[in-house]
């Protein structure tokens, strides 16, 4: 429990100071920080890992994804946003993967749909507020399918109710709707309307939504 609230600590710390460093324009600051929200987590899951070898190994496999993803869009020189994108859809996919694998063993009925009508609903309403003003074809493609991804992930997250603890379900549920709402702020800003403040937005959605799933799935099979 003491190394939780440790890490919970420093995890927060590090997010706060990316945040404060992105806003005051500290650049190096922010190549120091940015990082280590990613770097911090995958500490923590080496040591507290509950996870079985095959899902344990998709996390981590998606969580260097978004370390890269990270590094790829925090460097101000060069447009790296297709790369950037490309990575966290390659971490999205492995997290659709540990999602699929724990809830595997349930049936897919009519209620499963209902349940990803939300999630999809906000990905299409959002794509088709972005389509006008997507430069080209490649990134009306590419942001297609990032939108797809993203609301697959968030809808399997939602199925995990019946297959894991409460406590796993809820944490990783928020985390992927949080991870939406980042997603969704990223898109606006950059291609819709200018977010005031986009850093505390952007930055504090996506590092609560990686905390919560990496948190999360640690608590899959603890008892209620």
């Amino acid at each position: 429990m003491k190394r939780s609230i440790l890490f919970t600590f420093l995890f927060t710390i590090i997010t706060l100071s990316e945040i404060y460093a992105d806003m005051t324009g500290q650049v190096l600051l922010v190549y120091l920080t940015k990082p280590l929200i990613v770097l911090s987590l995958l500490g923590f899951l080496w040591k507290n890992n509950n996870l079985p070898p095959t899902e344990y190994r998709w996390l981590v496999t998606g969580l260097l994804f978004a370390l890269a993803g990270d590094i790829f869009l925090m460097i101000r020189d060069t447009d790296l946003f297709i790369p950037g994108l490309g990575s966290f859809l390659l971490m999205q996919i492995c997290y659709i993967l540990i999602f699929q694998k724990q809830i595997s063993a349930g049936k897919f009925s009519t209620r499963s749909l209902v349940i990803g009508i939300p999630f999809l609903t906000c990905a299409f309403a959002l794509y088709f507020l972005l389509f006008p003003e997507l430069p080209d074809l490649l990134m009306r493609f590419a942001v297609a399918i990032y939108a797809l991804s993203i609301a697959m992930m968030t809808w399997l997250a939602a199925l995990r109710r019946s297959f894991v603890s409460t406590k796993s379900y809820q944490l990783v549920l928020i985390g992927a709707i949080l991870f939406m709402i980042s997603d969704s702020c990223i898109a606006i800003d950059k291609f819709l309307v200018a977010i005031p403040f986009r850093t505390l937005w952007i930055m504090g959605t996506y590092a609560a939504a990686q905390y919560l799933i990496v948190t999360g799935l640690q608590k899959t099979k603890q008892t209620d």
